[in-house]
C-alpha cells in the first residue's frame, strides 16, 4: 500500500496499467488537454505498436481514436530527453504510416494529435501547455494540414 501511495500517472507503468481499456478517463484527459468538452473516444490501446518497413517503430504508451476519427497518441515522458521536437516529428508522421491504402486519397488522412505529458517544461517558456501547428510564415495562416503537436507539463499548477 505505502508503494501505491507514491505512484503517479507520470509514471509509464502506471500510466499504461490505469488506462488501458479505459476509453472515459482518456477521454477525460483529452477533454481538458483539448479544451473540448464534447470529444467522445471510441477506443483505447495501451502499448500499440507502429513499424515501418526499416525496422524503426513507435510505441504509443496510449493510442485512441474518437467518435470523429482523429487519432491521439499520448506519451507519457519523465525523462527530458524523450520529448525532442524531432521525436514528437516522428511520432506523428507514423500516425500516418498505415492510415492511407495505395488507392486513397491523400486528404482522407485524420486529424492527429501527439501529445507528450512531461513532468517538466520542456520546451522552456514558462507554459503548462504548448499546441504546435504547422503555420505558413509568409501569411501566418495555419498550414491545415491536420497534424498537431501538444506538449503538456504535468508539474505545473
Amino acid at each position: 500500500m505505502e508503494l501505491l501511495k507514491k505512484l503517479r500517472l507520470i509514471y509509464d507503468i502506471f500510466f499504461q496499467y490505469f488506462f488501458e481499456d479505459n476509453a472515459k478517463d482518456v477521454e477525460y484527459i483529452l477533454r481538458i488537454i483539448l479544451e473540448k468538452g464534447d470529444l467522445k473516444v471510441l477506443s483505447v490501446q495501451t502499448q500499440k505498436s507502429v513499424e515501418d518497413i526499416y525496422g524503426r517503430s513507435v510505441r504509443s504508451d496510449v493510442f485512441a481514436t474518437d467518435t470523429k476519427g482523429k487519432l491521439y497518441n499520448i506519451e507519457v515522458q519523465r525523462a527530458d530527453s524523450g520529448t525532442i521536437p524531432q521525436r514528437a516529428r516522428f511520432n506523428s508522421d507514423m500516425l500516418d504510416y498505415h492510415e492511407l491504402q495505395k488507392q486513397d486519397e491523400f486528404k482522407n488522412l485524420p486529424e492527429s494529435f501527439v501529445i507528450f505529458i512531461s513532468e517538466n517544461d520542456v520546451l522552456g517558456d514558462g507554459e503548462k501547455i504548448y499546441h504546435i501547428d504547422r503555420i505558413v510564415k509568409e501569411t501566418g495562416k495555419e498550414f491545415g494540414d491536420g497534424t498537431h503537436i501538444i506538449y503538456f507539463q504535468g508539474r505545473k499548477r
